[in-house]
């Protein structure tokens, strides 16, 4: 039987409870891909998990919510073998075993394939932190065209942004076309794990002056958070 090595925790604690130890390649079926794990990051979420903390994790159980690497096999058909992908979150490393591994298997639908050439420890922290990103403008706070955000240098959207060559932090324009008199700009402030909208309404003839409001309870914390 095929075998590799993993990072198998079968009780929770400090990170003493880490065990590696030799384990079966997991099978491979329709529906899902083997990936050959290069790289992955560490969250906190993992931490959490560790700890105890993640209600419905069941032990023994192999972390990791995100991974890149190579296609080992998909009997689907959908990826080719050796195809450079990366995989985030969707029940990784809490309702299926994740990425502390040199191999991880995951469904088909979670998985994109990449055309890079980034050394693969700058790669492996990527995939989580750009799904946070995209989750928190566009599912959240449900931007929509017409709207702007200004984008922190701080955070996940600010790194992301910066990644695609912007030298210095700006605002990301989705349209626009809204009427001179009045500008509405939303902004995204990260406290934590979570992310707040911001309103800054701008009246025509009141010299620059913005009033901000902020946007109810509109946060985004990933479904893997605590």
């Amino acid at each position: 039987m095929d075998t590799m090595k993993a990072a198998v925790i079968y009780e929770p604690g400090g990170p003493e409870v880490l065990k590696v130890e030799s384990r079966p390649i997991p099978k491979r079926q329709a529906g899902e891909v083997l990936i050959r794990v290069k790289a992955f990051g560490l969250n906190r979420s993992e931490l959490f998990t560790r700890q105890g903390l993640s209600p419905g994790v069941v032990f023994p159980r192999v972390l990791g919510i995100e991974a890149v690497g190579l296609v080992e096999d998909a009997p689907g058909g959908e990826f080719t073998k050796g195809d450079i992908v990366a995989t985030a979150m969707g029940g990784m490393g809490r309702n299926f075993d994740g990425a502390y591994a040199e191999y991880t298997r995951v469904p088909v639908t979670q998985v994109q394939v990449i055309k890079t050439s980034l050394p693969w420890e700058t790669l492996g922290a990527i995939p989580e932190m750009l799904q946070t990103a995209w989750g928190s403008l566009f599912k959240s706070l449900s931007l929509g065209k017409g709207e702007r955000v200004l984008i922190p240098r701080r955070d996940d959207i600010g790194r992301a942004r910066r990644g695609r060559n912007c030298q210095k932090p700006r605002r990301c324009d989705r349209g626009d076309n809204a009427p001179a008199r009045s500008r509405t700009i939303a902004a995204v402030e990260r406290r934590g794990s979570s992310f707040h909208r911001y309103r800054y309404h701008r009246q025509a003839g009141k010299g620059g002056v913005s009033q901000r409001s902020r946007q109810g309870a509109r946060t985004c914390r990933h479904d893997d958070a605590r």
